[in-house]
Protein backbone atom coordinates (compact mmCIF):
# COMPACT_ATOMS: atom_id res chain seq x y z
CA UNK A 1 0.00 0.00 0.00
CA UNK A 2 1.03 3.28 -0.79
CA UNK A 3 2.20 6.18 2.19
CA UNK A 4 -0.35 9.08 2.89
CA UNK A 5 1.75 11.89 4.52
CA UNK A 6 -1.00 14.35 6.57
CA UNK A 7 -1.33 16.54 9.58
CA UNK A 8 -4.05 14.99 12.06
CA UNK A 9 -5.85 16.43 15.08
CA UNK A 10 -4.42 13.30 16.41
CA UNK A 11 -1.65 11.15 15.00
CA UNK A 12 -2.09 7.62 12.91
CA UNK A 13 -0.57 3.77 13.04
CA UNK A 14 -1.77 1.34 11.41
CA UNK A 15 -3.73 0.81 8.05
CA UNK A 16 -6.55 2.69 7.19
CA UNK A 17 -9.86 2.76 6.12
CA UNK A 18 -8.20 3.50 2.27
CA UNK A 19 -6.12 0.74 2.62
CA UNK A 20 -3.10 2.81 3.10
CA UNK A 21 -0.26 2.20 5.79
CA UNK A 22 0.34 5.27 8.69
CA UNK A 23 2.94 6.08 10.48
CA UNK A 24 3.23 8.74 12.76
CA UNK A 25 6.67 10.86 13.12
CA UNK A 26 7.59 12.60 16.85
CA UNK A 27 10.17 15.61 17.29
CA UNK A 28 11.46 16.35 20.11
CA UNK A 29 13.97 19.14 21.18
CA UNK A 30 17.01 17.19 22.69
CA UNK A 31 19.45 19.99 22.36
CA UNK A 32 19.64 20.53 26.37
CA UNK A 33 21.28 17.35 26.40
CA UNK A 34 25.08 18.08 27.23
CA UNK A 35 27.57 16.65 24.72
CA UNK A 36 29.81 15.10 27.02
CA UNK A 37 27.00 13.06 28.42
CA UNK A 38 26.65 9.59 28.00
CA UNK A 39 22.77 8.90 27.50
CA UNK A 40 21.64 5.48 30.10
CA UNK A 41 18.54 5.45 29.43
CA UNK A 42 15.69 6.47 27.43
CA UNK A 43 12.08 5.90 26.27
CA UNK A 44 8.98 7.03 25.05
CA UNK A 45 5.07 7.64 26.55
CA UNK A 46 2.35 7.66 24.19
CA UNK A 47 -1.25 8.74 25.25
CA UNK A 48 -4.12 6.57 23.88
CA UNK A 49 -7.02 8.02 21.92
CA UNK A 50 -9.05 5.93 19.67
CA UNK A 51 -8.58 2.74 17.47
CA UNK A 52 -10.22 0.69 15.03
CA UNK A 53 -10.20 -3.12 14.99
CA UNK A 54 -7.18 -4.40 16.60
CA UNK A 55 -3.89 -3.71 14.79
CA UNK A 56 -2.07 -5.72 17.08
CA UNK A 57 -4.01 -9.15 15.71
CA UNK A 58 -3.30 -8.52 12.03
CA UNK A 59 -0.64 -10.70 11.43
CA UNK A 60 -1.32 -12.13 14.55
CA UNK A 61 1.93 -10.70 17.20
CA UNK A 62 1.82 -7.41 15.88
CA UNK A 63 4.09 -5.29 17.37
CA UNK A 64 4.02 -1.14 17.54
CA UNK A 65 7.84 -0.08 17.10
CA UNK A 66 9.96 2.92 17.71
CA UNK A 67 12.49 4.18 15.44
CA UNK A 68 15.26 6.88 16.28
CA UNK A 69 16.80 9.41 14.19
CA UNK A 70 19.39 11.77 15.24
CA UNK A 71 18.24 15.23 13.68
CA UNK A 72 14.87 15.18 10.82
CA UNK A 73 13.88 12.13 8.84
CA UNK A 74 13.25 14.68 5.74
CA UNK A 75 15.35 18.13 5.22
CA UNK A 76 13.41 19.75 7.62
CA UNK A 77 11.59 18.78 10.92
CA UNK A 78 8.32 19.76 9.20
CA UNK A 79 6.40 16.43 8.01
CA UNK A 80 6.95 15.97 4.39
CA UNK A 81 6.61 13.01 2.08
CA UNK A 82 9.49 10.86 1.93
CA UNK A 83 9.70 10.68 5.72
CA UNK A 84 7.52 7.46 5.75
CA UNK A 85 9.71 5.97 4.04
CA UNK A 86 13.21 7.34 5.15
CA UNK A 87 15.97 5.52 7.08
CA UNK A 88 15.95 5.79 10.54
CA UNK A 89 19.92 6.13 12.52
CA UNK A 90 18.21 2.90 14.50
CA UNK A 91 15.14 0.57 14.10
CA UNK A 92 12.91 -1.06 15.93
CA UNK A 93 14.81 0.50 19.22
CA UNK A 94 11.58 -0.65 21.56
CA UNK A 95 8.34 -1.67 21.69
CA UNK A 96 5.19 -0.34 22.90
CA UNK A 97 2.50 -2.87 24.28
CA UNK A 98 -0.98 -3.21 23.11
CA UNK A 99 -2.99 -0.39 25.26
CA UNK A 100 -6.85 0.82 24.51
CA UNK A 101 -6.64 3.61 27.13
CA UNK A 102 -4.43 6.03 28.67
CA UNK A 103 -1.38 6.44 28.58
CA UNK A 104 1.48 3.74 27.85
CA UNK A 105 5.50 3.68 28.30
CA UNK A 106 7.49 2.15 25.31
CA UNK A 107 10.26 -0.48 26.62
CA UNK A 108 13.91 0.96 27.44
CA UNK A 109 15.16 1.64 23.95
CA UNK A 110 18.25 -0.72 22.99
CA UNK A 111 21.90 0.57 23.03
CA UNK A 112 21.81 1.49 19.22
CA UNK A 113 18.41 3.66 20.08
CA UNK A 114 20.58 5.38 22.99
CA UNK A 115 23.13 5.80 20.38
CA UNK A 116 20.84 7.74 17.75
CA UNK A 117 19.67 10.52 20.01
CA UNK A 118 20.83 13.75 18.80
CA UNK A 119 22.23 15.99 21.99
CA UNK A 120 22.46 19.52 19.94
CA UNK A 121 19.24 19.57 17.47
CA UNK A 122 16.47 17.75 17.35
CA UNK A 123 15.68 13.98 17.66
CA UNK A 124 12.99 12.33 15.94
CA UNK A 125 10.89 9.14 16.57
CA UNK A 126 9.20 7.20 14.70
CA UNK A 127 6.11 5.42 15.41
CA UNK A 128 4.92 2.22 13.32
CA UNK A 129 3.79 -1.41 13.27
CA UNK A 130 6.85 -3.75 12.69
CA UNK A 131 4.50 -5.06 10.37
CA UNK A 132 1.83 -3.66 7.72
CA UNK A 133 -1.67 -4.93 8.66
CA UNK A 134 -2.85 -7.79 6.34
CA UNK A 135 -6.66 -5.88 6.58
CA UNK A 136 -8.00 -2.43 6.56
CA UNK A 137 -9.39 -0.17 9.40
CA UNK A 138 -6.49 -1.79 11.92
CA UNK A 139 -5.11 1.49 13.59
CA UNK A 140 -4.42 2.91 15.95
CA UNK A 141 -4.69 7.16 17.11
CA UNK A 142 -2.78 8.57 19.67
CA UNK A 143 -2.74 12.52 20.96
CA UNK A 144 -0.01 14.76 20.09
CA UNK A 145 1.54 14.52 23.79
CA UNK A 146 3.50 12.07 23.45
CA UNK A 147 6.84 12.71 25.89
CA UNK A 148 10.25 11.58 24.62
CA UNK A 149 12.46 10.60 28.88
CA UNK A 150 15.74 10.66 28.61
CA UNK A 151 18.78 10.23 31.49
CA UNK A 152 21.80 10.92 30.92
CA UNK A 153 25.06 11.09 33.01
Amino acid sequence: AGAQVGILGNLAIGRGADGKCNRSVLSFDTSAIPDDATITRAYVTVHYNTNAGNPWASPAGNSLVVDVKSGAYGATPNTESGDWAAAAGASNVASIARFTSGAKQSADFSAQGLAAIAKSGITQLKLRFASDQTSSSLYLFITKNATLHVEYQ
